[in-house]
């Protein structure tokens, strides 16, 4: 399973029902773009050293793109944009998730929902 940004913005909030998520699933995988969404958003390099920690503790993969992930996420991208306002990040990790046959988990299904061969849980 792939996880979103949402998943960790929920883990770093102290949401039980992820922690548990986290803690009791194995692989688990996420994007190098999932990871620079997180760092962007922390207040400064403290908190970033901890989450850096954190995932160099846990058994999450991360995937890296290739050019396979960024040729389907500039589809996606064209594709859903307009019609649905998929993101540049979002095109990625929906690419990523695609390309790697994994389920992405996230809290936020609608940003993803129109992407065709994207298997997707809601958390």
């Amino acid at each position: 399973m792939l996880l979103d940004t949402t998943i960790f913005i929920d883990f770093l909030k102290g949401k039980k029902k992820i922690k548990e998520f986290l803690e009791k699933e194995k692989n688990l995988f996420t994007s190098v773009v999932v990871l620079m969404e997180i760092l962007a958003g922390l207040k400064g390099k403290k908190q970033a050293k901890s989450f850096e920690k954190f995932l160099a503790e846990s058994l999450i993969t991360v995937y890296h793109i290739n050019k396979q992930i960024s040729s389907l996420a500039l589809d996606l991208f064209k594709d859903y944009f307009y019609s649905s306002n998929l993101g540049i990040a979002d095109s990625i990790i929906a690419a990523t998730a695609i390309v790697y046959k994994e389920k992405l988990v996230t809290a936020n299904i609608k940003h993803f929902k129109p992407v065709k061969n994207l298997k997707t849980r809601k958390m």
